[in-house]
């Protein structure tokens, strides 16, 4: 399956397409399912949004479910910054 989504990719009232990737990606493989290409081709923010994003993903024959019993540990916080309308 192939998608392209227009719109805002940032923004401060949405999860960002880079943190929802992320998290995405990472209940696709506790499922042991296919992981999806998100891919940012260019970036928008309001009030003009005009980001666009591709998304690939395989098609899934079998999705196991998952419990989440253990909060386990934090291992590392990373962080993604990103601007709009600053001069070079």
């Amino acid at each position: 399956m192939s998608l392209v989504l227009t719109g805002n990719t940032d923004d401060t009232k949405d999860q960002s397409v880079d943190s929802f990737s992320r998290a995405f990606n990472f209940i696709m493989n506790q499922c042991s399912a296919p992981t999806a290409s998100i891919k940012v081709v260019k970036r928008g923010f309001a009030p003009l949004g005009g980001g666009v994003v591709t998304v690939r993903q395989m098609y899934a024959r079998k999705v196991e479910a998952i419990v989440c019993t253990e909060e386990g540990k934090v291992k590392r916080v990373r962080g993604w910054v990103t601007s709009a309308k600053v001069s070079p």
